[in-house]
């Protein structure tokens, strides 16, 4: 009789046990597949600002020579950058596109209201995450001011894609 209660005991507590165990294991995995991605994200950030600078000083020779007619073809030389897989934008302070390394500048909308270029108004680099219905993958967005004597002359926008990583974390 002992065996047989404990048994259906044992049967009682499985369930709630498994359930503990099953909630332990998947708040554990989502922690660490999120930080993972915060890990990840924060690299590919520091590449695509170490790029928006080199990009930032080479759009900051031609402004000065006044030859903003050039920039189009600036963006298009840098979109080979990390073979091809970086977009390369430049913006005006007003928000219209000045180049890109993708589309004709002409045919773009205006930029102003771009999360990534507001922020870096503001605080002279900005960055966003969002998915992009052109390319149907998540991009992450780095944005930094070119300055001219204190004054913006153009913003420098980059863009990576995030598909590989994203799609290794959902399995």
């Amino acid at each position: 009789g002992l065996r047989m209660r404990h048994r259906r005991l044992i049967w009682q507590l499985y369930p709630s046990y498994l359930v503990v165990t099953l909630v332990a294991l998947i708040a554990v995995t989502t922690y660490c597949s999120h930080s993972f991605r915060r890990a990840y994200h924060k690299q590919i950030r520091d590449e695509l600002n170490r790029l928006a600078d080199f990009a930032g000083d080479e759009v900051r020779l031609i402004t000065a020579t006044g030859g903003t007619g050039r920039l189009d073809d600036l963006c298009k030389q840098l979109g080979h950058m990390r073979g091809g897989q970086i977009r390369v934008t430049v913006v005006a302070p007003s928000g219209q596109v000045l180049g890109d390394s993708q589309e004709d500048p002409a045919r773009m909308e205006n930029h102003a209201h771009r999360p990534e270029i507001l922020d870096a108004l503001q605080k002279t680099t900005g960055s966003s995450v969002r998915f992009s219905p052109t390319l149907g993958v998540q991009m992450m967005y780095v944005a930094e001011v070119v300055k001219e004597q204190q004054t913006p002359v153009a913003i420098v926008r980059l863009a990576a894609p995030l598909s590989q990583i994203d799609r290794v974390l959902k399995g």
